[in-house]
């Protein structure tokens, strides 16, 4: 039948769909990007509703890991999350290294998480000496990855004898060809 085949018919009964996940994608696209994210969410498909929802959840793991962090943090130093202004309303450089630190642990791999808030902890507690040397080992751990952090665990495990590339790449569980970038980078720093 040639009036089903038509595509004014086939466009018509999907526009209130399209429609709906345009609405959707706009407001993502705002609460994202603000108006220029909406114009652009707006003109999005269904793929971008997906991705946005991702993204949504991604948001919400990372805020929830990051909460838990600021708790243990504060408790490590000694302070209750209530004293968070008067630690950094003084000291606008500890606030600035602060907010560096938490933007690290809301991008970082979740086994980075017990390491970065012992960081945290002692950049709360820490008076302007002993900060520049926390923001390097901050510095440091930047851009790594789980697997980085597996790769010096074995290392710190091995003997002389069991360091070889072959046997490193092999506790690790990935080829020894990808296992020298990921040590080049460890080497670098």
């Amino acid at each position: 039948d040639r009036r089903n085949k038509s595509p004014a018919r086939s466009e018509g009964t999907s526009l209130p769909v399209q429609s709906g996940s345009s609405i959707v994608t706009a407001v993502v696209g705002l609460a994202i990007g603000g108006p220029a994210g909406a114009v652009i969410g707006a003109a999005a498909g269904p793929f971008v509703s997906k991705a946005a929802s991702l993204i949504e959840n991604s948001i919400r793991r990372r805020n929830s890991r990051a909460e838990k962090a600021l708790q243990v943090s504060f408790a490590k130093a000694g302070f209750a999350l209530d004293d968070f202004e008067a630690i950094f309303v003084d000291d606008p450089r500890k606030a600035d290294d602060f907010l560096s630190l938490l933007t690290q642990l809301f991008e970082s791999d979740d086994e980075l998480t017990p390491v970065l808030t012992e960081l945290m902890a002692e950049l709360i507690a820490s008076d302007s000496s002993k900060r520049d040397r926390l923001m390097l080992i901050v510095d440091s751990l930047r851009g790594l990855r789980a697997l980085h952090l597996q790769i010096l665990k074995a290392l710190s495990r091995g003997n002389d004898s069991s360091l070889s590339a072959s046997n490193l790449a092999r506790s690790v569980d990935i080829p020894e060809i990808e296992l020298r970038s990921a040590v080049h980078l460890l080497e670098s720093r």
